[in-house]
């Protein structure tokens, strides 16, 4: 790998059986905070990737079902569907003293040439020099940086609305690790955005009152890869949330690199009551 990346401490497993896999809590955590859902997407990738080694990650499907501890170990348990010529698929456990906290479906893959191929166009929108650096710690893998388009302040607490759309620009130093460490820091990133991203056109109602005034959670996400994630690039987050209501929210997004190729769709449905 590259001499300035280092592999996040919570990207660090063990295995500790035939299919399972154990993750140390985050170094630095505060005490009764829950893990953060991008971390147990990510550690639900590379779990998934080094029982399935000959495969590529190709997609995954995960269900919060409730949330983890961050004084303790993760156990993640994997129950192996197929593996064929062309694809393999697994079912993934997040366990914690055997409380289950998410579960998900991870397909993996083979991957082949076009035969076919289009892709939406790319936001015509500033670039991550314009870009502004704001926001909490923790929304990206520990060593990423995050800039947000046009300073949208999702976390202050002003009452500014505009539409339900966020565009963040996400990158991560160079390394020459496996492709499936990069989808992970990737997928870390795809999952703190999109509640913020819902509430924005409403007054009154703000991230900063998650977890406050505001009950808010990570219902289910998906991730679904389709092209190779660099390392060392600038890679464009555009999200929106076409719906909200009924104490629910939708949320999706569009990873792109900066030359407009596609590389990951992600999509959330989260509590905002």
């Amino acid at each position: 790998m590259a001499a300035d990346f280092v592999v996040p401490e919570s990207f660090v497993f063990e295995r500790v059986g035939e299919h399972r896999y154990r993750f140390d809590a985050v170094a630095g955590a505060d005490p009764g905070y829950v893990i953060f859902g991008g971390q147990l997407l990510a550690q639900m990738l590379l779990a998934s990737a080094a029982s399935v080694p000959a495969k590529a990650l190709k997609s995954i499907q995960a269900l919060f079902v409730r949330g983890g501890d961050v004084s303790e170990a993760v156990d993640i348990e994997l129950e192996p569907l197929h593996n064929g010529r062309s694809f393999a698929s697994v079912n993934v456990a997040v366990r914690q003293s055997e409380r289950l906290c998410a579960t998900a479906l991870v397909l993996l893959h083979a991957p082949e040439d076009d035969g076919i191929r289009h892709v939406p166009p790319m936001p015509d929108i500033e670039g991550p020099e314009r870009a502004v650096r704001l926001g909490p710690p923790g929304l990206v893998a520990p060593g990423a940086e995050y800039r947000v388009v046009g300073g949208i302040d999702l976390w202050g607490e002003g009452d500014e609305t505009g539409p339900p759309e966020l565009s963040v620009w996400v990158r991560w130093p160079p390394n020459r690790a496996p492709l499936a460490l990069n989808q992970a820091m990737l997928a870390f990133a795809t999952d703190g955005f999109l509640i913020g991203t819902a509430m924005r056109p409403h007054e009154g109602v703000g991230q900063h009152l998650a977890h406050a005034r505001v009950a808010t959670g990570v219902l289910s996400h998906a991730v679904y890869f389709h092209d190779p994630v660099p390392s060392g690039e600038w890679l464009l987050l555009a999200q929106a949330s076409p719906f909200a209501g009924g104490a629910r929210a939708l949320g999706e997004g569009r990873v792109f690199r900066e030359d407009g190729r596609l590389v990951a769709t992600f999509v959330q449905e989260s509590l905002i009551r």
